[in-house]
């Protein structure tokens, strides 16, 4: 396993004045993984497969899924190991990826507080950078909730005091450039789920769940924030799909119910066979019916698909709507519960980890001073 070394020395980008690309001083090694699971808080708007629910295209089986490989057998295309901080010193977080080899990081100035954008190649070893992240006079909730789609980068910031904040959400191309303040709203109370509990960008239009007071969309070119009927107490999984409770909302499993907004189609864990959801995504639930490890996979009909081993999972949203992740003492496993295959992952940093929301395309692990991205788009 080669070594990956820190960035080099930041080099004029030619696309822009503005950008800079940074050129690693040996080459990446791709397809490791070593390192404690994490996930991040950022999204991406690829929906994934969406059969409809009982369409018969899986087999059932009753037969425990196999047991848990390690990660750079199984899926090493979709593993690539990332530095931690640029020449400068500021850390690096990976929030997503933008396209099939490209990473985009947030560069932090502190905790929790990004102000730059940047994009990791993860076959040249390439960094460039997208923007820098101003904020405005009175900012006091910071860059979140990352999301990429239609050759933009989305995210939110809030100004003003707890009792009435105002959130500006913005955009930036993935090519690089200025930031753009698309639009500001009054921001409601937090839920349990967050303030901002999703960001999504179609091809006209820029989507945002906040609070508990539904989904708003508004010109992605600028304009009046309209609420969307109808979807008051729900929050964006993979638009056009919302539903809750929303991401973080406390024990209980995300995205039981779900809806779509532009069909009115609705899909309610009262399909579900008896026992506690641990994870669901559009077509799919993972429930568990009482202490033991093993968990069953079911279609949102209740049809059974197959049961697995999902010791140390938490309630979460399916990522890609198949993804799920387990942090255990001594190890690391990525379930994907669509085929039932597990992926470990040893040798970890347990001390760091990061909170996927629903749209996420990637799994983020943590050793030292490098970050392992699991490309989950590249999974097939």
């Amino acid at each position: 396993m080669a070594d990956t070394p820190d960035y080099a020395q930041v080099q004029p980008n030619r696309r822009s004045k503005r950008s800079r690309r940074t050129a690693l001083t040996a080459a990446v090694a791709s397809g490791v993984a070593v390192a404690a699971i994490v996930t991040v808080t950022t999204s991406v708007l690829s929906t994934p497969e969406t059969s409809p629910a009982g369409s018969g295209t899986a087999s059932v089986s009753s037969a425990r899924a196999s047991a848990p490989e390690p990660i750079e057998k199984l899926w090493p295309a979709a593993v690539h190991e990332v530095p931690a901080k640029l020449p400068d010193g500021r850390k690096v977080r990976p929030r997503l990826m933008v396209d099939t080899t490209k990473v985009l990081l947030t560069a932090e100035a502190g905790f929790e507080k990004a102000n730059g954008l940047y994009t990791y190649d993860v076959n040249s070893g390439e960094v460039a950078e997208l923007a820098d992240i101003t904020l405005p006079a009175g900012t006091t909730l910071f860059p979140d909730g990352f999301t990429a789609g239609q050759g933009r980068v989305a995210w939110w910031t809030a100004r003003g005091a707890a009792d009435k904040r105002t959130a500006d959400i913005w955009t930036v191309p993935t090519t690089g450039g200025r930031p753009q303040l698309v639009t500001s709203a009054p921001l409601p109370p937090a839920s349990s789920a967050g303030f901002v509990t999703g960001i999504a960008i179609t091809p006209d239009r820029l989507a945002w769940s906040a609070g508990n007071e539904g989904v708003f969309t508004v010109d992605v070119n600028g304009g009046q924030p309209q609420r969307v009927d109808g979807t008051q107490g729900q929050h964006i999984l993979n638009w056009p799909w919302v539903g809750s409770p929303g991401t973080f909302g406390g024990n209980e499993s995300p995205f039981q119910s779900v809806m779509n907004i532009e069909t009115g189609e609705k899909r309610a864990r009262t399909a579900l066979q008896p026992g506690s959801p641990v994870a669901c995504g559009i077509t799919l639930c993972v429930t568990h019916p009482g202490r033991s490890a093993a968990a069953q996979v079911q279609d949102r009909d209740g049809r059974a698909r197959h049961d697995m081993d999902v010791t140390g999972v938490a309630p979460q949203p399916l990522q890609q709507d198949r993804f799920l992740s387990a942090q255990l003492p001594d190890r690391a496993i990525v379930h994907d519960v669509r085929s039932g295959v597990s992926a470990e992952i040893r040798g970890l940093d347990t001390r760091t980890r990061y909170r996927a929301p629903a749209g996420s395309n990637i799994a983020l692990f943590t050793r030292g001073d490098k970050f392992v991205v699991v490309d989950l788009t590249a999974i097939h």
